[in-house]
């Protein structure tokens, strides 16, 4: 991704910027996302609060959690679009709700919440399976980089036997023609 990133409600009275990419995007199949995005999920990026900039009027609604936390969402008090939740003025990371302006920027790396998630969903979005569902149903980012830098290891993984299985037949040829 080119920085910064951008992003905004939908009326446009608020916007933000983030000064670094967002970690890792999740797909929420909670049942609050699902009322949240009036749809089957949500996205949730996590983002650094330092790295993360917002203009204009924020609402906030606290909801409480299945844990007993207390989840602070902030919307724009005009079109109501949520903008991001966090877990308290201390917490060193939020998580942005998907608003950003470039929809090619989220690209979603793990699945939560999935035994809330539709049974329909697959066969309208294709291989949804192919993203991993989290065991755990909180957003514990570190559970959350263990799974993306697993992932990111098994695709290295295949490239690289792929790349070697390409080498292996080059030598064999090479061998071949030269013998």
């Amino acid at each position: 991704m080119t920085k910064p990133v951008t992003g905004s409600c939908q009326c446009g009275g608020v916007t933000f910027e983030l000064a670094q990419d967002p970690y890792f995007t999740v797909i929420c199949h909670c049942t609050e996302c699902q009322k949240l995005s009036s749809s089957a999920f949500s996205f949730s990026q996590l983002v650094n609060r330092e790295d993360f900039e917002v203009k204009g009027e924020l609402a906030r609604y606290d909801r409480p959690t299945t844990t007993g936390a207390v989840a602070r969402c902030f919307f724009c008090p005009t079109c109501g679009n949520r903008i991001y939740h966090d877990a308290g003025p201390d917490e060193p990371m939020i998580r942005l709700k998907g608003s950003l302006d470039d929809k090619e920027r989220i690209r979603p790396r793990v699945q939560m919440w999935g035994r809330s998630r539709q049974p329909w969903l697959g066969r309208v979005l294709g291989n949804l399976s192919a993203l991993p569902v989290l065991a755990t149903q909180t957003f514990d980012r570190p559970t959350m980089i263990r799974h993306i830098v697993i992932g990111k290891v098994k695709a290295v993984a295949a490239l690289a036997f792929r790349v070697l299985g390409w080498v292996c037949i080059a030598l064999v040829g090479w061998h071949l023609l030269a013998g």
